[in-house]
């Protein structure tokens, strides 16, 4: 499941705002929290079919030099210009991804962050959030990960199989 860095921003919204209905909506807390979820998805993927030999792990690609920036307004990148030397190729950034797909560590194994073909470490906090190939500490909250499949199965009309 393809997460990012951009995790480290935000967590998940409560139950009943994932659409922003309380407050202002900002795109970049949107983004992280999509990637947050992410992360919980593919925890909540492992520990529930694991054991059935279904596994899933999620993955920061890093910050990727593709054409996708053009379509976004120029303003949007206003004061991230450090992260330009921390950019990677397509194909650097998708050698985590491969590896996670095809790699003999993942055969068996799952719930996992990974970053730069490794597994990510924790955060021991002050690195810059949208560059750090770490985890945030929430990132493998047990609780939200299960609530974000329960409120998800709900949203889109699903039972629960537990």
């Amino acid at each position: 499941v393809l997460s990012s860095s951009g995790h480290n921003i935000h967590g998940i919204n409560d139950s009943d705002n994932y659409a922003f209905e309380h407050g202002d909506y900002d795109a970049n807390v949107a983004y992280a929290q999509s990637k947050t979820a992410n992360i919980y998805m593919a925890n909540e993927i492992e520990r529930r079919y694991g054991a059935k030999h279904l596994h899933a792990t999620s993955v920061h690609p890093g910050i990727i030099s593709t054409g996708l920036t053009r379509h976004m307004p120029p303003d949007a990148f206003k004061g991230m210009e450090h992260i330009y030397p921390t950019m990677k190729s397509v194909e650097q950034g998708a050698a985590t991804t491969v590896w996670a797909a095809v790699g003999e560590a993942w055969k068996h194994d799952g719930g996992r962050y990974l970053a730069d073909c490794d597994v990510a470490k924790p955060s021991v906090g002050g690195e810059d959030k949208m560059i750090t190939p770490t985890y945030a500490p929430y990132a493998y909250d047990v609780e939200k990960a299960a609530r974000l499949w329960k409120d998800s199965l709900k949203l889109v009309g699903l039972e629960d199989d537990e």
